[in-house]
């Protein structure tokens, strides 16, 4: 009988509270060395691992969809172009080679495209989209400068941040070419947004006072905004967990770049790293 309770209250805090597989990492950019460099680190803070090492900076990882490799921006060739790594962080391999600047990868969901920022010199700044084997599919559509990227859950679309006559707005571009359509628009496109698993919910940074900035979520139905942070200092670069119950963001509380991961829950936030000078995510899904 006691065995038989013990696996009725396992199950029903299962239930109750979704837990975050072992197997995930989450990957940030870190200057705890002097460079920015790629590393990884579970969930739960520990089993920190190092992905990258060159003096050219190594930022924007995307994770595959299974989790077994890592789009990202460096410029150890001498300009930004986006590469791969494995899991480990070995095996690197240049995917584009083109004049200008690519970056801020993003690894669609269904595994089959990365979208990614390109700008060439002098011209205006675009989304391209290509296979992870580095053979370009099609330029997507214009946008702002360096924007950020992220895919749809279904893989039929791209955020990204974009200028209209209205400001900065978070930007909805359909492969279909139907037109883009804003989402909502935003003081500033350097704080970051994260589209949740079931792309039900936005996470975003929004300046709303002298001191910087503070993370939100949007129920995308409905508009309707939640404040998530209130700090004197500037929280910013969010993402989801892959079950949509916590949020890990960078936070800059009087110094340099932390991060933090929110349990939605509860409210409750705790520093993810302990070395300062980390700053960006990307969560696998494994």
């Amino acid at each position: 009988m006691q065995n038989l309770s013990m696996l009725f209250f396992c199950a029903l805090a299962v239930a109750l509270f979704p837990i975050m597989s072992s197997a995930q990492r989450i990957a940030f950019t870190s200057l705890r060395d002097g460079n920015m460099e790629l590393y990884s680190i579970a969930p739960d803070g520990g089993n920190l691992l190092r992905l990258t090492d060159h003096p050219g900076k190594d930022l924007n990882p995307s994770w595959s969809p299974d989790g077994m490799r890592l789009a990202f921006e460096s410029d150890r060739d001498g300009n930004a172009e986006v590469y791969l790594i494995n899991r480990d962080g070995s095996n690197p391999v240049r995917l584009t080679d083109a004049p200008g600047e690519d970056g801020r990868p993003a690894w669609s969901p269904n595994g089959q495209f990365i979208a990614y920022y390109h700008q060439s010199d002098g011209g205006e700044p675009q989304i391209h989209i290509m296979r992870p084997d580095g053979q370009f599919v099609r330029n997507l559509a214009p946008t702002s400068a360096h924007t950020q990227l992220q895919w749809t859950p279904n893989s039929q679309a791209v955020l990204a941040y974009m200028y209209d006559e209205q400001g900065t707005a978070i930007y909805r571009i359909d492969l279909d070419d139907a037109p883009p359509t804003p989402l909502t628009y935003v003081d500033d496109s350097d704080n970051g947004f994260s589209l949740s698993a079931d792309g039900q919910r936005l996470v975003l940074a929004a300046e709303i006072d002298d001191f910087g900035s503070e993370l939100f979520v949007l129920e995308l139905d409905s508009n309707t905004p939640q404040r998530l942070t209130k700090n004197l200092y500037r929280d910013t670069l969010p993402c989801w967990s892959p079950e949509g119950t916590h949020i890990v963001f960078t936070a800059f509380q009087g110094g340099p770049p932390m991060l933090y991961i929110m349990d939605l829950a509860s409210g409750n936030t705790s520093p993810l790293t302990t070395t300062p000078a980390n700053f960006g995510c990307a969560w696998s899904l494994h």
